[in-house]
């Protein structure tokens, strides 16, 4: 369970990181002209993409410690592990991207846009694996939440059989 924890924590920092990045390539749009609303929509991908990822790591570490199959089943089959790993691998990918985003900065707008065009798709390829990463995270908490839910309706149906038993009493 050590590895579980240690996953939800590193899940909880890849979202930080995202928008701390986030925050950086919107600071860079500022200076940069002629792809200035691509880097914008962008930034807002990776934001929405931390948010998420933000999301979902407060709703697993409220779970953490409970007793649940569901949970059992992720700790062995190592799922937040491997999600983990996913997403540090896109924090990688956005990572390096940022560093290329400065050097897109010049005063001749065109020629930005013709620097941006080369370095576009590389951009636009990060966008499904952080959608990736977020529609996993999405399965994971659904799961986690019917399961949770599940726990409620046993107990509620346990106290109303245990009332009915004590009205026949």
């Amino acid at each position: 369970m050590a590895e579980f924890a240690a996953s939800i924590i590193g899940i909880g920092t890849a979202a930080g990181s995202a928008i701390k990045i986030s925050k950086t390539i919107y600071h860079f749009c500022k200076t940069i002209h002629g792809a200035k609303h691509d880097i914008q929509a962008f930034a807002k991908d990776v934001e929405t993409y931390g948010t998420v990822i933000r999301f979902a790591h407060l709703s697993l570490d409220r779970h953490l410690g409970s007793e649940s199959p569901v949970l059992d089943f992720m700790d062995t089959q190592h799922v937040l592990v491997q999600l983990k790993q996913q997403a540090d691998r896109v924090k990688v990918q956005i990572k390096q991207l940022v560093r290329r985003i400065r050097p897109l900065r010049n005063k001749n707008e065109w020629w930005t846009r013709v620097k941006w065009v080369w370095q576009k798709p590389d951009f636009e390829a990060v966008g499904p694996k952080m959608e990736s990463v977020k529609s996993s995270l999405n399965v994971v908490v659904t799961f986690i939440m019917m399961e949770v839910m599940l726990q409620q309706e046993k107990a509620e149906a346990n106290v109303e059989v245990q009332r009915s038993l004590r009205q026949q009493m």
